[in-house]
């Protein structure tokens, strides 16, 4: 090209009486562009003293190329989860033609289709006198807290350019961005002789096994008495879960008494940290007092004594509220009628409670 490759020139070349030729140059421009040989043309004109004829009108200049083909080389990338990765394919130095390269994405640590957009073979175009060109690699947001991943693109099937070397993949880093999940642990109550079931729940899953350690401890409930306690046993919530669970065993008893709680703690987790440590267990009593009352006899204008029995020993104090009826005997003729209350007091003794009901004398 006039201007681009030679500088465009017209002059006037004169040949001395007695010699037969002259001689003029035309000088041309160097570039970086790897292009094919060019040629130009210098034409003769206006001569004077002598003619020209046919073919000796013109002559081509030829411009042979000394560029090199372009190399085309790709950076890593670096891109948090949920962004978008963008690559820039660049050429060594520039080309007179476009430049095409094909480029495909693989699973490293990064799950292809999972972690990012697949890219299947697709082309890319650098246009001729550029040097370079970019395209995109779309990753995905999750919830999982995991650790940086890596995928790989590769280029390949490159035209009127070269791949060489190192410069035939690039890795692109996904960073995590999900907190380290925290683990919390509920509550739970449970019948006496029943099992109570207890859900460690994380924040959020993970891509690693967590693992917490769990003990029992006594608060008003036993140790091996109201129930089976638990010592350094370790639960494990498997890689892509969010919660794991573990078991309590409670004893049955005939016993009347309040309801009992002991503790679940956790401790020493990996992989996650721990909100919430601690459990209340609570152990539901399931044992009813029962109550009796026995026959009394009196003489007439004596008093008639009635026992009242629990069957067995009560957790609180039992209060009970009685009344007298007729039968054969008459209220108020044959007996004073009477209503009241009798408190069976709570005392450590295993013995039945007594209560003496001695309100009710026969009357004459």
């Amino acid at each position: 090209t006039d201007g681009a490759d030679y500088p465009g020139t017209t002059g006037t070349l004169t040949i001395p009486t007695g010699s037969t030729s002259g001689v003029f140059s035309i000088d041309t421009t160097s570039d970086d562009t790897d292009e094919p040989t060019e040629t130009a043309t210098i034409t003769l004109s206006g001569a004077t003293s002598a003619t020209i004829v046919g073919s000796t009108t013109t002559a081509d200049l030829v411009i042979t190329d000394d560029d090199p083909t372009p190399g085309i080389s790709i950076g890593n990338q670096s891109v948090t989860e949920g962004g978008t990765a963008t690559f820039t394919a660049t050429l060594s130095n520039p080309s007179s033609e476009d430049v095409t390269v094909e480029y495909v994405s693989s699973s490293g640590t990064a799950t292809d289709g999972t972690d990012f957009t697949t890219i299947t073979t697709t082309t890319l175009t650098i246009p001729a006198g550029q040097t370079s060109a970019t395209f995109d690699v779309v990753t995905t947001e999750d919830t999982t807290d995991e650790a940086n991943e890596t995928g790989t693109i590769t280029l390949q099937n490159a035209s009127n350019a070269s791949i060489t070397g190192d410069t035939t993949t690039a890795d692109f880093v996904i960073t995590d961005d999900d907190a380290t999940p925290s683990i919390t642990i509920a509550d739970q109550s449970v019948d006496e002789a029943g099992t109570a079931t207890f859900t460690a729940t994380l924040s959020g899953p993970s891509s690693s096994d967590v693992t917490v350690v769990y003990n029992t401890s006594s608060g008003t409930a036993t140790d091996g008495t109201d129930y089976t306690g638990v010592t350094n046993n370790t639960l494990t919530i498997p890689a892509g879960s969010i919660s794991g669970t573990f078991t309590v065993v409670t004893t049955a008893d005939t016993d009347n008494e309040v309801d009992e709680t002991a503790s679940v703690t956790l401790s020493s987790a990996t992989n996650a940290t721990i909100s919430d440590d601690t459990a209340v267990l609570t152990i539901t009593d399931d044992d009813e007092v029962g109550i009796s009352i026995g026959h009394a006899t009196a003489t007439e204008g004596g008093t008639g004594t009635f026992t009242v029995t629990l069957d067995k020993a009560p957790a609180e104090d039992v209060t009970i509220i009685y009344t007298s009826g007729s039968g054969t005997a008459t209220d108020n003729t044959d007996y004073t009628g009477t209503t009241g209350t009798i408190t069976c007091l709570l005392y450590t003794s295993p013995s039945p409670r007594d209560g003496l009901l001695s309100r009710m004398p026969s009357s004459a």
